[in-house]
């Protein structure tokens, strides 16, 4: 699996299920409908779940697939119509889009993607981001955080939250103790392998989601508490810092 490239999983899909049209995007709205079409037989849905695992393997450096890879992997234990449809458009997309990879640039010491000039070596960026109550059948937010160490791409994950946010500000929330989890323990990991100190910088597009977090105590939210309180400590004992970040780097 190790060897997985675009070109083995077009072709895999294409003997399976025919050829794949050339698409400009992987998936469309269609993808987070509620879907009500009937079931693959057994042969397709074997193959389904066959190119959805050789899918899982590229969209590791793939950003721009992780989310409709996601989506679809949902769908694996009981394949249909809708799903075959959105992973042909996907296929589509990556067959005009071909193998590409991840350029990473010499690090300069002290120079991240947004921060400048800091007075720490290494400087670890996280960006969380939330699609408020996107899907149409479970109402589930998708948390996405994307990690930078001197403006190196890292690390990048999309994932379903488990609760049905009541808001944006606590959708936003929940992605972003997501992806302060992770980015702790890169930053542990970045340290240990770099032997020096990494500074990590937690950005968030929400500025009420921000101002929870910075302030102590959980007022009236009751029902994000154990999550609160937690990324509270951590911001009040600088295991990260907290700055909101502009839309246009999303």
């Amino acid at each position: 699996m190790a060897g997985t490239t675009v070109e083995r999983v077009v072709n895999a899909f294409e003997e399976a299920f025919g050829s794949a049209r050339l698409q400009k995007i992987p998936s469309d709205a269609s993808i987070q409908l509620t879907d009500s079409s009937p079931r693959l037989n057994g042969r397709d849905s074997s193959m389904f779940r066959s190119i959805i695992g050789l899918c899982l393997y590229i969209g590791r450096e793939r950003l721009y697939l992780m989310y409709t890879i996601k989506e679809l992997a949902s769908c694996m234990s009981c394949p249909t119509v809708a799903a075959l449809a959105c992973l042909r458009k996907m296929i589509g997309f990556v067959k005009q889009v071909g193998d590409i990879g991840v350029k990473l640039c010499y690090p300069e010491p002290g120079f991240g993607k947004i921060s400048k000039g800091g007075e720490c070596e290494w400087i670890l960026e996280s960006f969380s981001d939330a699609d408020w109550s996107a899907n149409k059948t479970t109402r589930r937010s998708t948390s996405c955080g994307v990690h930078f160490i001197n403006n190196c791409f890292m690390y990048a994950s999309s994932r379903n939250q488990k609760a049905i946010s009541l808001s944006s500000c606590e959708s936003e929330l929940h992605s972003l103790v997501s992806c302060a989890c992770d980015g702790i323990y890169i930053r542990v990991c970045a340290m240990f392998v770099l032997n020096g100190l990494v500074e990590h910088i937690q950005y968030t597009v929400s500025n009420s989601a921000g101002q929870l977090v910075c302030r102590q105590g959980c007022g009236r939210v009751r029902h994000v508490a154990g999550k609160l309180f937690w990324v509270q400590e951590k911001t009040a004992d600088k295991s990260f810092a907290l700055h909101p970040v502009s839309t246009v780097h999303k």
